[in-house]
């Protein structure tokens, strides 16, 4: 019931809707136990990088900065040897 209330309040015809206007219409608590948790361990590298190398993206572009652009592949590749060099 409580995801179904937070969907609801969130849906494309109240998009005009702030977070603020959602928390204040729902109550606070009920928004945060309507929201999937945080997981307790989160590897934001692992998110990243390592799950788009895993699912085939090596040669996808990963960022983009300015006129430069570094694929997946050339990430990790940085990554591994930043992590080369604080060993």
């Amino acid at each position: 019931a409580q995801l179904g209330a937070a969907a609801a309040a969130l849906s494309p015809a109240t998009s005009s809707r702030s977070a603020a206007t959602v928390a204040a219409t729902m109550g606070r608590e009920d928004l945060y136990a309507a929201v999937a948790p945080f997981p307790a361990q989160f590897n934001l590298c692992d998110y990243f990088l390592e799950r788009n190398l895993r699912e085939g993206r090596a040669a996808k572009t990963a960022l983009i900065c300015g006129a430069e652009r570094r694929t997946y592949g050339q990430v990790a590749e940085r990554v591994r040897k930043l992590a080369a060099a604080f060993r």
